[in-house]
């Protein structure tokens, strides 16, 4: 979502003049942070999700899909509703935000989570209640997609017949598909304009029986096939700076493992990628390098990180091996954070956000930004770079109600509540369990991208190797270097006397939540490990891997490489069927988890509870309160022929 600011943006060419200013008061504002900050302990674990999904309508009197660009009213509509009912939990609440396209809608929990059993078991209702929210402003062809991109965008999306727009100058897609935030087209125009020309965007093509010789890889040419792609990241508040830069560090040894487990992406344009992953899609749309900084600055501003931040006894012992890549930075800003008492390690990694420019520049927010309040300047630069991981300070210098945070950016959207709250689950209890047992992830950062690219490949999960710490009986830290090629299988489940990350998780549980192995809530969680490690071991699918065999499978299919309308609309109907528990996948879930049943009381569609938790709103598992909306589920055309 990104820095969200009303007021009247600059182009390109207006805001030129004022760039070196708000790097500098950028600068300044982040040393006033960390001054006031830096010693700042014990705050509490709160953590959240987000999940964006796309809007599609599905006409009646065609076999096709088209994306609904009604976002930012439904996005109104559903705030204002959410905001007038006072008979409803705050935990089944949801904050809903714009999102780069138009067709996008992202939610959040409501009020974050805490560091207690309740809150984890309660993230998967969550998930379902902000669904509900959503979906009572649709209309009666529209529907809330949990899919990573619309397939058939810039192709078939049913808005291709006013391309070439100011905006993005595209020759496939509308400006129309830009949500109206200001910011979202000054970004799009802006990076167009910095750069010299249109991004320009290629993904290896899947190459089938008939694929055309001469097709060798996917082109376009807009930010909106990158940003219009929907994701699941995660954001965990630590008890202290030193802590945050821990997990920085060990969280982004994760990035591809979990990127390549959530896989999602195989479709775009039209057409069958051989990539299973948006991320490099993105990276591309949101390139602004000229030509010749792409030999200066060797990552777009949506990529990997360049460096660690931990200043830790096992980052220290090969602080040279890890950090192993060359970090282009700001040498004016590196000097005068150090000098301003902050170690070289975190100077570099700021000095390194500002060789970047800013994309979006309010006209009445210049030198009307007070430092010593404000960190807008910092926010401007550090809210448009992407990386697989993000190191966020407390965002206020006036209030103090959030700490030291660290952000998990790369894991892709899935089809089922079940499935993000399973991945949402399992990173959240693997971070508590890394700073818990001071765990060692830490790989050559040069190692961390090669595995990034290997991610993406298709079917990462079954067919690579990635670059992983030899592993032992115990998660606690062992500061050997010591890499081997492990499949994800390995690194997940474990091998030999490793215990993999699963079973870390589980060990985490027992001994220091010290749940039961026969209580109802470790079972709930339980199932969700299950799915991860069915997921590693390649027992199950992957979403991108299972819409693969379904395209296969279709008997409209030429094995081409190339999708049609029918083909899109059934991709739509098959995703929405799973999601609602109208449709089982075979091989995607478990072979015991029911997603009607989950979510639905058999007679009247009641939200289940998934928790051991007490709540005043139970009674036998089901919500006993009124819902002011009606939790019955419509169904795709085809359900009722």
């Amino acid at each position: 979502m990104g820095l969200l600011t009303e007021g009247t943006p600059l182009r390109w060419d207006e805001s030129l003049p004022f760039i070196e200013y708000v790097k500098q008061h950028g600068i300044l504002q982040f040393i006033n942070l960390y001054n006031k900050y830096q010693d700042r302990c014990c705050d509490d674990f709160k953590w959240g999700d987000e999940l964006e999904y796309l809007l599609v309508k599905l006409p009646s009197d065609s076999r096709s899909a088209q994306l609904s660009l009604r976002a930012a009213q439904i996005q109104h509509d559903c705030t204002k509703h959410m905001q007038a009912v006072t008979n409803i939990s705050d935990k089944d609440k949801a904050t809903i935000h714009p999102e780069y396209g138009s067709f996008m809608i992202e939610s959040t929990p409501f009020v974050p989570y805490g560091d207690d059993i309740a809150s984890l078991l309660d993230v998967e209702r969550n998930m379902f209640c902000r669904k509900l929210w959503i979906e009572q402003w649709l209309r009666s062809d529209e529907y809330l997609m949990p899919l990573s991109t619309f397939p058939m965008l810039g192709v078939d999306d049913g808005h291709n017949t006013n391309v070439g727009g100011s905006v993005s100058q595209s020759d496939f897609i509308s400006d129309a598909l830009i949500n109206p935030h200001p910011r979202f087209a000054t970004l799009t125009r802006n990076i167009r304009l910095r750069r010299g020309d249109k991004v320009e965007i290629y993904v290896p093509i899947y190459r089938d029986v008939f694929t055309p010789k001469h097709e060798n890889a996917i082109f376009m040419d807009a930010m909106v096939f990158g940003m219009g792609c929907c994701c699941l990241q995660l954001t965990h508040q630590c008890k202290s700076m030193q802590e945050a830069r821990n997990l920085y560090d060990q969280l982004a040894v994760l990035t591809p493992i979990l990127m390549a487990l959530t896989a999602s992406t195989p479709f775009v344009k039209g057409k069958i990628s051989d990539f299973d992953c948006r991320w490099s899609i993105i990276a591309q749309s949101v390139d602004d390098r000229q030509c010749v900084e792409k030999y200066l600055i060797q990552k777009s501003r949506y990529d990997t990180i360049n460096n660690y931040l931990g200043l830790n006894e096992k980052f220290m012992a090969f602080a040279d091996k890890y950090n192993d890549i060359d970090v282009e930075y700001d040498e004016r800003a590196y000097e005068q954070l150090c000098e301003h008492g902050i170690d070289a390690l975190l100077s570099k990694h700021v000095a390194h956000l500002f060789i970047r420019d800013p994309l979006v520049i309010y006209q009445d927010l210049i030198d009307s930004v007070d430092d010593e309040t404000s960190s807008h300047h910092f926010e401007t630069i550090q809210s448009s770079i992407w990386q697989n991981v993000r190191f966020k300070p407390p965002p206020s210098l006036t209030t103090d109600d959030i700490g030291w945070r660290v952000e998990f950016r790369s894991m892709e959207i899935q089809f089922t509540e079940f499935e993000n709250a399973a991945f949402t689950i399992f990173v959240t209890l693997l971070a508590k369990a890394i700073l818990y047992y001071d765990m060692n992830l830490y790989a050559p950062m040069s190692k961390v991208d090669i595995n990034f690219h290997r991610a993406h490949r298709r079917d990462a999960v079954r067919r690579e190797k990635f670059w992983w710490r030899a592993c032992y009986a115990s998660p606690m830290a062992n500061n050997e270097l010591n890499l081997a090629q492990l499949s994800i299988e390995e690194i997940i489940c474990g091998h030999g006397k490793c215990l993999g990350l699963v079973n870390v998780v589980r060990k985490y549980v027992q001994d220091v939540v010290q749940l039961s192995t026969d209580s109802d809530s470790y079972r709930v969680i339980d199932e969700y490990l299950s799915l991860i490690e069915q997921r590693a071991s390649g027992a199950l699918l992957t979403p991108a891997q299972w819409l693969r065999e379904f395209v296969d499978r279709h008997a409209e299919y030429k094995h081409d490489s190339a999708l049609n309308a029918s083909i899109c609309r059934d991709i739509v109907e098959v995703v929405h069927g799973i999601n609602h528990g109208h449709i089982e996948p075979h091989g995607l879930l478990p072979s015991d988890v029911d997603i009607q049943r989950r979510y639905y009381h058999s007679e009247n569609g009641a939200l289940k509870q998934r928790t051991d938790a007490d709540d005043d709103s139970m009674e036998n598992g089901v919500l006993t309160y009124d819902w002011p909306f009606d939790c019955g589920k419509k169904r795709p055309n085809h359900m009722d022929r």
